[in-house]
């Protein structure tokens, strides 16, 4: 049985970040503010501290809110409760390819120099802020946004040499990176051979639709819809990527629209520009869960579920909202086992209203554990207390070791505590 990884981004916005969050004309509640603290620990197997800049010239990482290095602190915190979790830092972001910072990845990329300072740089900042990897977030490569045609190219040796580095250290750094699931964006990136050089890549399988797509008049459409989710998913696969590297993209919000006709409000009506900004989030054509969740109980609304899309759709005047809720999302996570695709990316946990969304995720993954007493194939773990070590017998030689067992003849060759598993065994601190 399959166990999934499941990694979260923490959003963390130079201007209104999570953790400073207020709303406009309705209780702070509808969406709380969110520290790293906030956070059950055991939930994730990866928590992703989102966004570090570069800084230009001298290639540094650099925070975008005066209290990073506060949060960040608390964020590592932790690892005290669960020292299995893994944190590592995001860089770039949508914004950080908009002006005035469109040219900085592609321009530290371009030269030996720059690359190998900005590796030099990142590796020593990782290490002295506590982060266990790296999520490379260039959105995106080539002359779309402020970069040139050799950017794809200039990636590729980007991270072959981040990895060489890492090698020469002789630590474990955890290196991933975003790709769109966009054919238009995704061309530019060599992605088969990118993907020799990340543990893993997270598919952004969000924001498909949006109310951008009012130039090509192809209607209101839901921005998860569970077909064109496959159509990313295979077009990776075509392109050469293994599907045990992609991790699928899950958003924790809606994306909203005005419509052009409020009596033509199903799927493909035409608009006439961005949905109402939240109260909250703020943001035109963008509503996180909670604010969702908001609208509903306060208008006593009836979302509608699309068996098409999967996806869940909320209309009230001449608004019309496409997002996920608990069962949407546990269709998603059935389509990732389906697929047999290693873990999941939230995007973002400070979107949910009471971990509704998140908890249809931990349980799910939850479901895919191993039994208390059996490890597939390759031994039986016994009952073990925590804090206790735990012996098996694996079949790939060498008799009786101290390590966990997810596979015919597979193993970490490494002392074994209960609670110290890998994957989701690790993220939820069970003992096998």
């Amino acid at each position: 049985m399959n166990a999934l990884a499941v990694l979260a981004a923490v959003l963390s916005l130079p201007v209104n970040g999570s953790a400073h969050r207020s709303c406009d004309g309705v209780p702070n509640t509808v969406l709380p503010a969110q520290r790293p603290s906030d956070l059950d620990p055991f939930s994730f197997t990866h928590i992703v501290y989102s966004f570090a800049y570069i800084s230009r010239g001298d290639w540094k990482l650099t925070t975008t809110q005066s209290d990073d290095d506060e949060l960040i602190k608390e964020l590592q915190g932790l690892k005290k409760q669960n020292p299995n979790l893994k944190t590592m830092w995001a860089v770039g972001g949508w914004a950080f390819n908009d002006p005035p910072y469109q040219d900085i990845f592609s321009t530290m990329a371009r030269t030996s120099s720059s690359r190998a300072a900005f590796i030099k740089n990142t590796l020593s900042q990782l290490s002295a802020y506590g982060f266990d990897g790296i999520d490379i977030d260039w959105e995106y490569p080539g002359t779309e946004r402020g970069g040139v045609e050799e950017d794809g190219k200039n990636f590729l040796l980007l991270l072959k040499e981040l990895q060489a580095a890492i090698k020469a250290s002789g630590k474990r750094v955890e290196v991933s990176f975003t790709a769109p699931a966009s054919y238009w964006y995704l061309q530019q990136f060599p992605i088969k051979e990118l993907q020799d050089y990340a543990d893993w890549i997270n598919l952004m399988t969000y924001d498909i639709h949006g109310s951008w797509d009012i130039k090509f008049n192809t209607g209101v459409l839901p921005h998860t819809a569970i077909p064109e989710v496959n159509q990313a998913v295979n077009m990776m696969l075509k392109a050469g990527v293994k599907i045990g590297k992609i991790n699928l993209g899950i958003g924790f919000y809606g994306r909203s629209f005005t419509l052009s006709d409020p009596s033509c409000n199903v799927g493909g009506c035409p608009m006439s520009g961005p949905g109402i900004q939240g109260p909250c989030t703020k943001g035109e054509g963008f509503l996180s869960y909670g604010e969702i969740n908001h609208l509903i109980q306060s208008r006593g609304l009836k979302p509608e579920y699309n068996a098409t899309s999967q996806t869940m759709t909320l209309k009230y005047d001449n608004q019309w909202i496409g997002y996920e809720n608990p069962d949407t999302i546990t269709k998603k996570l059935e389509f990732v086992l389906k697929r047999a695709m290693p873990g999941v990316l939230i995007w973002a946990t400070d979107l949910d209203i009471n971990n509704n969304l998140l908890s249809a995720v931990v349980g799910k993954a939850l479901a895919q554990l191993p039994s208390s007493t059996d490890c597939p194939a390759d031994g039986v773990w016994p009952r073990t207390e925590a804090g206790k070590k735990a012996t098996v017998s694996c079949g790939s030689g060498g008799g009786t070791r101290a390590r966990p067992c997810f596979g015919p003849g597979w193993g970490t060759e490494e002392s074994f505590f209960c609670g110290q598993s890998l994957m989701m065994v690790e993220a939820f601190g069970k003992c096998v």
